[in-house]
């Protein structure tokens, strides 16, 4: 077998977001000359890591340059070797020692190389299921009413459209096989118990979008309005997701998208340039693990705050759904597209900072997102097996 097609199969397994991680980190290629080797060979997977161990294997050759590589990717996927096995690429290192290759040792060869999947700790695996997909939205629109100050059409209509056409998109299954709309407390809550009861077997990960009016209560709690304006304790909600109600998603990432207020306070921008889209606020005014894990999720304002809908949509769901579409999943046009959750949620946090709209008298407000995250592990929305089928 040649160099060339040894170095094939020992990275074949690598995708592209690792490939190009373990350039940086482990064969200390510049980022510049990644760039310039992606740019000459567009999508071409293979082609890429082959140029680039060929930039950097120097003197090594054979089965020097073989087993070198070798160690690196068990470095990269399953930590540092300890040593136990010695090869001859060890021996013939030390004999000519040079740079930081000397005196390394070799990893195990053969059937059986470390996967990312397998071995490495720090990413969500899939294990052939798809993602569940829970949206609940409520209009506050009564077609009885000839006025219905509260209503989020028709903007909330948009944010169920792009939501729906994203989440499929991104290759998820909707909870029961569609969107729920206009629901009462006692239904939001249902469904959310519902979901909760979900096990390893049903999904990869869970998705809960609740789109709806928000604010704080009496107490100064954080609550969702169902449809005929119940409070449910946002904290109720999170609770049903922890570790000790949710036994059977344990190890499973829960992502949660919240667009509703979380106070009255006006994103107030702090100078004014030009006019936006007119808005309404979208609030009505007056082993043992831990407990919480594993959970990420984005609310449309900060704490205190409103949150912002037009009749276009609201600032978040649309740039979760241009973000996402565009970064969420590997296509054949472009291979070096999928992101992890949280990158995309900063490059949505980047991407509604940009924006900005006017409410009565021509206060311009600036929205920002925020999201915590609770994750110990990489989480992303498509299997990495997309990307192996285009090399």
């Amino acid at each position: 077998m040649s160099d060339a097609s040894k170095v094939y199969e020992i990275t074949e397994k690598f995708n592209i977001e690792d490939w190009k991680q373990f350039a940086r980190t482990k064969l200390e290629v510049a980022d510049t000359t990644i760039e310039g080797i992606e740019n000459k060979y567009k999508n071409q997977l293979k082609e890429i890591k082959y140029q680039t161990v060929c930039h950097w294997q120097g003197k090594l050759k054979g089965f020097e340059l073989c087993e070198e590589l070798k160690r690196l990717k068990h470095e990269y996927f399953c930590g540092s070797y300890s040593g136990q096995v010695v090869s001859s690429v060890q021996q013939h290192v030390e004999e000519e020692p040079s740079g930081d290759k000397a005196g390394a040792a070799a990893g195990p060869t053969g059937e059986g190389e470390p996967t990312r999947e397998t071995y490495e700790p720090d990413v969500y695996p899939f294990n052939g299921k798809k993602g569940r997909v829970l949206i609940i939205n409520n209009s506050f629109f009564d077609k009885n009413r000839k006025k219905n100050p509260h209503s989020r059409k028709p903007g909330c209509d948009a944010d169920v459209k792009n939501m729906e056409e994203l989440w499929k998109y991104l290759d998820c299954e909707l909870h029961q096989g569609k969107s729920h709309e206009d629901l009462s407390d006692s239904e939001m809550l249902n469904l959310l118990k519902n979901v909760a009861q979900l096990t390893k077997n049903d999904c990869a990960f869970v998705v809960v979008i609740i789109m709806t009016h928000g604010g704080l209560d009496q107490d100064g709690n954080e609550v969702v309005y169902g449809n005929g304006f119940e409070n449910i304790l946002k904290k109720d909600i999170d609770s049903m997701f922890q570790n000790d109600y949710a036994k059977c998603l344990h190890d499973i990432p829960k992502f949660f998208i919240y667009q509703c207020c979380r106070g009255s306070e006006d994103m107030k921008a702090i100078s004014r340039t030009e006019k936006g889209p007119q808005l309404k606020r979208e609030t009505i005014v007056s082993e043992t693990i831990p407990i919480i894990c594993d959970i990420v999720s984005i609310h449309a304002a900060p704490a205190d705050h409103v949150a912002y809908i037009s009749e276009n949509g609201s600032f978040l769901i649309e740039a979760i759904y241009n973000i996402f579409r565009a970064h969420g999943k590997a296509v054949a046009e472009n291979a070096f597209v999928r992101k992890n959750v949280v990158d995309m949620l900063s490059m949505v946090n980047t991407e509604i900072w940009k924006m900005f709209g006017t409410l009565e008298k021509d206060v311009l407000i600036r929205p920002m997102s925020v999201f915590v995250s609770s994750l110990g592990k990489t989480f992303y929305l498509t299997d990495d097996t997309e990307v192996k089928h285009m090399t």
